[in-house]
């Protein structure tokens, strides 16, 4: 029996990226449901929580899909401020971002420390 590397096997017939992300969206998809109706039918917080975790997996892995499709259309001057938003609308959507705003937005709910005379 020869010796078949693994390598060639995986570059026969190589799988789209786009391919890929779908499915990881389906899959999530379903995990995320499942997780969900399991934590409201047993009322089990970790199940609720990780359902959370779940869903923004599957946004972030929705954002790269829009991105990749995006990216295989072709360049067209006609649509660079499509561009430009799609582009500011994804930076906003960043994790970080959102964690930063609603701390921001918490500020003035904050008791203001008292001046000492």
């Amino acid at each position: 029996m020869p010796f078949i590397s693994s390598n060639k096997i995986a570059s026969e017939n190589p799988m789209p990226v786009s391919n890929k992300l779908r499915l990881g969206i389906i899959f999530s998809s379903i995990i995320l449901f499942a997780e969900f109706i399991g934590g409201l039918a047993s009322n089990s917080l970790a199940l609720l929580s990780d359902a959370g975790n779940v869903l923004t997996d599957v946004l972030a892995l929705s954002l790269s899909y829009f991105a990749l499709m995006q990216a295989k259309r072709p360049a067209n001057w006609k649509y660079i401020s499509n561009l430009i938003l799609i582009n500011t609308i994804k930076m906003s959507l960043k994790a970080e971002n959102i964690y930063y705003l609603t701390a921001a937005l918490q500020l003035p709910k904050m008791p203001k420390p008292e001046k000492y005379t």
